[in-house]
């Protein structure tokens, strides 16, 4: 997309953004991250929340708990099946709405 034409328009990444950090919603949060197992995210329920505002809130923390399971969800794919109908698709994945192996794993391997 031309970058002119995007002026004052929301990005996907933008809004991805939103959804993913919850530093948009006003609050600080601690414990997003593990130290102690490689890195990896801690699920939210883990998270450590501060008991007031810190800044401007662009979305409220309700709506952000509501919405970032979806954004989970729809990582990495786009919804619905059948072909992609971007005009510049060269190729289909039939196997693309299988599981990644991640997903398959019993809850106590992950």
């Amino acid at each position: 997309m031309d970058p002119r034409r995007a002026l004052g328009r929301w990005s996907g990444s933008a809004v991805r953004e939103i959804q993913c950090n919850p530093k948009y919603t006003g609050y600080m949060a601690w414990n997003r991250r593990a130290t102690k197992k490689g890195g990896k995210n801690n699920p939210p329920s883990e998270w450590v929340w501060s008991p007031h505002l810190t800044h401007e809130p662009l979305v409220t923390k309700e709506l952000f708990q509501s919405v970032s399971p979806i954004g989970k969800i729809r990582e990495r794919s786009r919804s619905g099946a059948g072909p992609n109908a971007h005009p510049q698709t060269r190729r289909t994945y039939p196997l693309r709405l299988v599981r990644p192996l991640r997903d398959l794993r019993p809850p106590h391997a992950q």
